[in-house]
């Protein structure tokens, strides 16, 4: 009953293809070859090599030097780009309910798991959150931030924010009662109340940055 925020959608709009929308709307969690390849991470450091990199750091000096000589390649070449295909593919779609549509057509294995993630999602959250990410594209990081405030700020009143917290952590259920309980049940008007001016927040017009429709 949330959307990614603190500025995570200005990182995962900017990803090579639309992996980013990919992580977004499913919450996928990125191991590190695809958390290098969609800009979240620059060098990966095997956890056995930590505390050697922290006691070599220079106090008051640049760090990235110590970093990269302790940088390993990755342990596994990670899902991308193998999964390009049917990521690009699916979530080019206008709508978040065309995307798991498409999921739900394809063959392979991870495009299907996708769909059964996307599906169990809260659905006013999945397709604010398809809203968001594409807004961000063209926005600056403080637009991005002032953007992830407002749709915060919306979440708090809609149902499905005390839903997903219930479901998840105090009755630990794991089933929770979306409303509306389907994305084709999500209208245009809904999903654009969330991007509506707050008074006492910061508007989306922070800029000159165009926002998607």
């Amino acid at each position: 009953g949330l959307s990614p925020d603190v500025g995570g959608l200005y990182l995962l709009s900017r990803a090579p293809g639309l992996l980013g929308t990919h992580a977004a709307l499913t919450g996928a969690r990125l191991g590190p070859a695809d958390a290098i390849a969609a800009g979240l991470a620059d060098h990966f450091v095997p956890r056995d090599r930590l505390p050697a990199l922290v006691s070599r750091l220079p106090e008051g000096a640049a760090a990235l030097p110590v970093v990269r000589e302790s940088a390993q390649p990755p342990p596994d070449p990670g899902r991308w780009p193998a999964d390009r295909e049917w990521i690009d593919a699916c979530y080019a779609a206008a709508r978040a309910v065309d995307i798991l549509r498409c999921l739900r057509s394809r063959p392979e294995p991870a495009a299907q798991q996708a769909a059964r993630t996307l599906a169990a999602m809260s659905p006013t959250a999945v397709a604010v959150t398809l809203r968001a990410i594409r807004n961000a594209a063209a926005m600056t990081l403080a637009q991005v931030l002032d953007q992830d405030l407002l749709v915060s700020a919306h979440f708090l009143h809609h149902p499905d924010f005390a839903e997903g917290i219930r479901a998840r952590i105090i009755d630990k259920d794991r089933s929770p009662r979306w409303r509306p309980a389907s994305l084709e049940e999500v209208g245009e008007a809904a999903v654009q109340s969330f991007f509506a001016p707050i008074d006492g927040l910061p508007g989306l017009a922070s800029g000159d940055a165009p926002v998607a429709r």
